[in-house]
């Protein structure tokens, strides 16, 4: 792996630039860092010291704070509310008072994603395990693949040299593969209760190109004023960065309360409450760091071949070191967000149901990435990233299909694709699973 991220790294660098001198700087951290801190350790935490002589060549890490840190953010967002499949039971079963037995009340297996008013059914199990792979690759629109950023020089003299600039292209690898265990038990016919247990592989890997975008002349006694090789001052101006980790763990474990308030002919109403506990390890992307409550009412009709449902919720988040500070571990608040998705699902024959999901999340003062750019004296404009607080609409659809494999055992397979580009966002998010009902 590192003689291979290694390669990656020059062949980006050859390409971005025809300059023939350039530094690679190759940190391989696996089996050491952790996946969060490895941005604001790729280039230092103080930033970058180049090895002049003559002055103190230091370029300040801000825009690693005020660019990177939206990042870490995201995927702490993100993390908090990755969907996995519903914990509700494909079959639900009433009790059939004139024969004595459970009978089965909908011919649909219902949504994958999202949940269902009907309960599972007095002492009935369920068991499921469900497989997803996440890629993200952009962050609010931004391409992961091409994250710009800019260090700035310390002021510490006025001279013209600490106008000089070092500008930043980033190609971020963060993929996700999520292992999920869920179980239901109907405790009466309108009360459920389920568990959650997600087990998390995280990916990170980091290749950034760093330019020295030179401001002033060489001086005459000193020659120039910033280089990364100090055996060739003149032409040195660029510098690859990398780092590549991986981590596996347990992810957050849920806990979920279902309680059918209305049961009609039809119709149906619950109350549900999630209670996600941070048990992942937030600084290596496999939890989301922080306490998580999510009350929501679910509707649902259950026609003989058109099954919609609809889902409301507040998510309330308690507070994380991702949208904080990873390196002194001081802690920032995750954003609550009104949650809801609406959808439907068909019996396409016996043995087959296909679902239909609209899912959405409204975030409050969340930090989001924009971009932006920077303009140095010579007029030279550079891309870079900017913040901005306020709102955030995260909208994605899903389709999929249950296929009933033999008398309680169901196959899900399911495609997550994203309506916008707000938030971290993968294109597509396959997902895979079995589950049983006893």
């Amino acid at each position: 792996m590192q003689r291979t991220l290694t390669l990656f790294a020059l062949m980006i660098s050859a390409g971005a630039s025809l300059l023939p001198a350039q530094e690679v700087v190759f940190f391989d951290q696996k089996g050491g860092e952790k996946l969060a801190r490895m941005i604001p350790h790729l280039f230092g935490p103080n930033g970058i010291i180049l090895p002049n002589d003559f002055h103190s060549a230091h370029f300040e890490s801000d825009f690693i704070q005020q660019s990177f840190t939206p990042v870490n953010t995201a995927i702490g967002t993100q993390i908090a509310t990755l969907p996995f499949a519903s914990p509700g039971s494909g079959f639900v079963y009433d009790f059939n008072s004139a024969a004595g037995v459970y009978q089965r009340s909908s011919e649909s297996f219902g949504p994958i994603l999202t949940e269902r008013a009907e309960t599972i059914g007095r002492r009935k199990l369920y068991i499921g395990f469900s497989y997803q792979y996440f890629a993200f690759d952009k962050v609010d629109g931004v391409d992961l693949n091409s994250f710009p950023g800019i260090l700035h020089h310390e002021q510490e003299t006025g001279a013209p040299y600490e106008k000089d600039i070092i500008t930043t292209r980033s190609d971020i690898d963060l993929k996700i593969n999520q292992f999920t265990a869920v179980a239901t038990y109907g405790l009466t016919d309108r009360l459920d209760i389920s568990a959650a247990i997600p087990l998390v592989n995280a990916h990170f890997g980091l290749v950034s190109n760093a330019t020295i975008q030179r401001v002033a002349p060489p001086d005459p006694r000193f020659g120039q004023a910033h280089y990364f090789d100090p055996n060739a001052p003149n032409t040195s101006t660029q510098a690859v960065y990398a780092m590549n980790n991986n981590a596996t763990g347990i992810g957050d474990v849920s806990f979920r309360v279902k309680w059918a308030v209305f049961r009609g002919e039809r119709a149906a109403i619950s109350l549900l409450g999630d209670v996600r506990a941070p048990t992942g390890d937030a600084l290596n992307f496999l939890g989301s760091g922080a306490l998580g409550v999510h009350p929501f009412v679910a509707f649902s009709y259950a026609a003989r071949r058109f099954a919609p449902h609809v889902n409301v919720g507040y998510q309330w988040n308690g507070k994380s070191v991702l949208a904080g500070d990873v390196l002194t571990g001081q802690k920032g608040n995750l954003p609550d967000a009104v949650t809801y998705a609406a959808g439907f699902d068909i019996p396409a024959t016996r043995h087959i149901t296909l679902a239909a999901d609209l899912l959405g999340q409204r975030l409050f003062n969340a930090t989001r990435v924009v971009p932006g750019s920077f303009t140095d004296p010579l007029g030279r404009t550079f891309p870079e990233t900017t913040l901005e607080k306020g709102g955030l609409n995260l909208v994605s659809g899903a389709v999929g299909a249950k296929v009933n494999i033999s008398r309680t055992l169901l196959v899900s397979g399911n495609l997550i694709f994203r309506l916008n580009d707000a938030g971290l966002t993968a294109p597509v998010v396959p997902l895979i699973g079995v589950s049983w009902t006893f």
